[in-house]
């Protein structure tokens, strides 16, 4: 019965560093189960090795039973660890950017203010094909979020269609960055080409500098 505690104590480890290290780590644009199958695999590996010596040193019912669902749970806790932890690291993202953030103090230059104050109504104002991660940068050169989304092309289709619907005018150009108009307004969606397949693209929204 030694091998079996030592394996459900493994177990838990695993499970608990693996949901620690997702929920800082974890891609959030993959399931959390698929980033769960190595620790797994791993785990189950190591209990069905315990598990079969535990059975073959003490062959009773008890430890046969046991055996068998520990190994089960070897497998499942990482899995379901990883998830929990991927979905909590979703649950920490935001609809839109939080445009306003640095202006709470009140110490921001009050025109910076209110075109933020805009760029938030926009961004309010407009339904966005994923999560955004993060709030990168928000001041003068108006308000930019990370999308929680990496096929780039989707996201610009979904744009496309939503700012067209809404009455921004939209720049078709088949290169990188893609650029809206609208009301003295630039929506700016850019990819990092050096990211690779990988790489989340960015939404600026900020004063149309080309306007008198």
């Amino acid at each position: 019965m030694f091998l079996l505690v030592a394996g459900a104590l493994g177990v838990v480890l695993v499970t608990v560093v693996t949901n620690q290290y997702l929920r800082v780590s974890g891609d959030t644009t993959r399931p959390g189960f698929a980033q769960g199958i190595v620790p797994a695999a791993l785990s189950g590996l190591v209990v069905l090795v315990l598990a079969g010596i535990a059975v073959v040193v003490k062959r009773t019912t008890p430890v046969i039973v046991t055996a068998a669902v520990l190994t089960v749970v070897a497998v499942a806790g990482p899995l379901l660890g990883a998830a929990i932890g991927v979905n909590a690291k979703s649950a920490t993202y935001t609809r839109v950017p939080d445009c306003l953030g640095d202006a709470a103090g009140g110490a921001m230059d009050p025109a910076v203010v209110a075109t933020l104050r805009t760029a938030q109504a926009a961004f309010d104002s407009l339904e966005h094909p994923a999560p955004f991660y993060a709030t990168l940068e928000s001041g003068s050169d108006g308000c930019v979020g990370g999308l929680d989304m990496t096929d780039a092309t989707a996201v610009w289709d979904f744009y496309r269609s939503e700012l067209t619907a809404k009455g921004w005018s939209v720049t078709e150009n088949a290169a990188w960055p893609k650029v809206a108009t609208k009301n003295g307004l630039t929506i700016t969606v850019s990819v990092d080409p050096s990211a690779g397949p990988e790489a989340r693209p960015t939404v600026r929204i900020a004063l149309d500098t080309r306007q008198p």
